[in-house]
């Protein structure tokens, strides 16, 4: 311990924040509260190290997880902050499938971030699915209308479908951020619809939009011909199971700087979706394409419509 002791404080700090990213949240004690609870010492070297506090990965059914939202944000003083908000532990969707749903309770997490969202950096919510008007989703989405969040680079919205339903209809995102996001260049989206001046998509690079439920009913094609014609900058897509209506006449959207392109389709689709899907896409600057699929038909027929599709990009 007397080498620890001699140890420079700024030392120290890169040690605490190193402990900090490596180390799960799903511990009794945080990493950042056992770490200013071994001495005196290192508790004044954490409480004045903001960042340490910074990282906020928040489970609403966690006991005195609204006091320990309070603590972090008060210690995390002017740093920029990295939310995650979920009902119950992040990396387990599986468990948040089952029981109850206590998401009602987010909105309150929310009240209590929206003061320091000129610090937000990134922030991602999982929250189940629901009906009502006045339920937590509709109510979180009200609650980030009439804002701004000018340090925000990354937002993830995914929507926990119901497990005992056979259609499943992903609600569309009402307008949030309306006084702008300058600097969010990667957008998340799981079984939630874009729908037109939902999200300031001017300056983002990196999107993945996707429904993950076998059931979940496709969108119109113009929701998602919206998103990728507002999103001028895009370089990365990554588009997931089927997410839009064949239609008659669908107009080609252009994507002049896309660099990547990955479909990915869980449950089996019509070679017909996924010929038009890439036939309506024109990326002149393409350089990776990717399909992962549940194929039906012979493999040779796919490897000829898919050697086509590449000589179309190309």
């Amino acid at each position: 311990m007397s080498d620890i002791k001699n140890l420079p404080n700024e030392l120290l700090q890169f040690i605490f924040r190193f402990g900090a990213r490596l180390a799960g949240e799903d511990q009794e004690l945080p990493f950042p509260v056992s770490t200013s609870h071994v001495c005196r010492h290192w508790r004044e070297l954490s409480l004045s190290t903001p960042d340490l506090w910074s990282r906020l990965n928040i489970s609403i059914l966690r006991p005195w997880e609204e006091e320990r939202v309070r603590v972090y944000l008060e210690r995390s003083r002017i740093a920029l902050l990295d939310i995650r908000l979920s009902r119950h532990d992040w990396a387990d969707e599986s468990s948040q499938r089952h029981g109850k749903s206590c998401s009602m309770k987010m909105p309150i997490f929310i009240s209590l971030l929206l003061p320091h969202i000129h610090r937000w950096r990134t922030l991602a919510i999982n929250i189940d699915a629901d009906t009502e008007e006045e339920g937590p989703y509709p109510t979180i989405i009200k609650q980030l209308n009439d804002h701004s969040a000018p340090k925000l680079e990354y937002l993830h919205v995914s929507v926990i479908e119901p497990v005992d339903r056979h259609e499943f209809i992903p609600r569309p995102i009402g307008p949030i951020l309306v006084h702008g996001a300058s600097a969010l260049a990667k957008v998340r989206l799981r079984n939630a619809i874009a729908g037109e001046g939902s999200l300031p998509f001017q300056h983002v690079t990196t999107l993945d939009l996707g429904f993950s439920h076998k059931y979940t009913s496709p969108t119109e094609y113009s929701d998602i011909q919206w998103v990728l014609e507002s999103s001028p900058h895009l370089e990365h897509l990554t588009l997931r199971g089927k997410l839009f209506h064949l239609e008659d006449n669908m107009s080609v959207i252009e994507l002049p700087f896309l660099r990547s392109l990955r479909a990915v389709f869980a449950t089996r689709v019509s070679t017909e979706y996924i010929h038009r899907l890439f036939t309506i896409l024109s990326t002149p600057a393409l350089k990776a394409l990717e399909l992962y699929a549940n194929l039906p038909g012979p493999r040779d027929l796919w490897s000829c419509c898919f050697s086509g599709f590449i000589r179309d990009f190309g």
